[in-house]
């Protein structure tokens, strides 16, 4: 999302002139492309609609200002049609005091004392077709304010743009207007004997191993994931090896995967 804000560098000191400038948040996208999708804001069949995005403060380089208008930009990941539409929607900001991590889902409670409506009317969303990378996609939804609203960065720990959308009108079709959005960036794992499944890898009872991973909230630093192993012989001790490095890799001098033949798994790697 990008912010149009007349800036006060001065405190507001009698006689200083504005500075207008716009601000991106979250500000690492101001360079880069979304890693993520949103289609719930623009969409048929999520009417009425209402949500709240929180953006750090802490993200926000701005001190004090009057924001005056936002702006939006299709969706990176995927080349959707954003089709031609308008929208009827509601605004109101306010600077509240949790911060991204801890929103509550109680939407009152994520508000500041002062909750202005910015905005109230209907918006045009033009026809959008994908901008491949590494291109970044314009700011095509300019939504200008009918009310400023007067940001204080210390006034709290993020800006809340509380919005309802009740109306959704494409042109000729059904299709969402897709928005760029971000989510936790998070790697991707997989395991041998899944990875490799001509390798058949037998016990010694003769089975099939079936082996499973289940990664749990997704694989980053401080999150967690389980693995398991069906169809082993009674009372079987085993050794779970885990790895960062995949297929053509090198790892302790073997190349990747490597025979388990010197552990009696010939049919295994």
């Amino acid at each position: 999302m990008k912010f149009l804000a007349a800036a006060f560098f001065a405190a507001l000191l009698p006689g200083v002139r504005a500075q207008t400038r716009t601000f991106v948040v979250p500000g690492k996208y101001a360079k880069a492309r979304g890693n993520a999708s949103g289609s719930g804001t623009f969409c048929t069949s999520v009417l009425p609609y209402h949500a709240q995005w929180l953006y750090n403060t802490s993200d926000i380089a701005l001190q004090v200002g009057v924001i005056r208008g936002m702006a939006l930009r299709r969706m990176s990941v995927a080349a959707n049609l954003c089709p031609q539409a308008t929208a009827t929607l509601t605004i109101k900001m306010s600077v509240g005091p949790k911060d991204a991590a801890s929103a509550s889902t109680t939407f009152a409670a994520n508000l500041g004392s002062r909750v202005i409506q910015v905005f109230s009317g209907k918006i045009n969303l033009p026809k959008s077709n994908w901008v491949p990378p590494p291109n970044l996609p314009p700011w095509l939804v300019i939504i200008p304010f009918s009310k400023p609203f007067f940001f204080l960065k210390a006034s709290g720990k993020s800006l809340v743009t509380d919005i309802r959308v009740t109306a959704y009108n494409p042109a000729g079709s059904t299709r969402p207007w897709w928005l760029d959005a971000a989510k936790k960036e998070y790697g991707q794992w997989r395991f041998a004997l899944k990875g490799f499944p001509l390798k058949m890898c037998k016990y010694s009872n003769g089975r099939l191993s079936l082996a499973e991973g289940v990664v749990s909230a997704q694989l980053y630093p401080g999150g967690y994931f389980y693995f398991a192993n069906g169809g082993m012989p009674p009372n079987l001790s085993g050794i779970l090896m885990l790895g960062s490095k995949g297929p053509g890799a090198t790892w302790a001098g073997f190349k990747l995967p490597f025979s388990l033949a010197f552990l009696g798994a010939g049919t295994c790697g």
